[in-house]
């Protein structure tokens, strides 16, 4: 498994696939408490995919949540999400 950031990393199906999964708050319906559980986001057939589908779901999160943003904000959100993505050591 490949984490990304607190919400995002990635897996494989063992097989021709790269797994996006998401971090997602999810409610118990008897229980009403919130807890959180991995998601799948997503199925790519390379791993640049992959990184990059977190990147527009990330994304897609921070302009959902916010009414209006800043283009500087959203600069500096990409060049954060760019900066862990470079932190990342793929090791064999």
């Amino acid at each position: 498994m490949l984490k990304l950031c607190d919400k995002f990393k990635i897996g494989s199906d063992g097989d021709l696939n790269y797994i996006l999964y998401e971090l997602k708050s999810v409610k118990d319906a008897k229980t009403k408490e919130t807890r959180h559980e991995w998601k799948i986001a997503g199925y790519y057939g390379k791993l640049s995919h992959a990184l990059s589908g977190a990147l527009n779901k990330h994304l897609i999160g921070v302009l959902s949540e916010e009414e209006t943003i800043e283009v500087n904000s959203l600069i500096d959100t990409l060049n954060s999400l760019l900066d862990d993505i470079k932190k990342i050591k793929l090791e064999r």
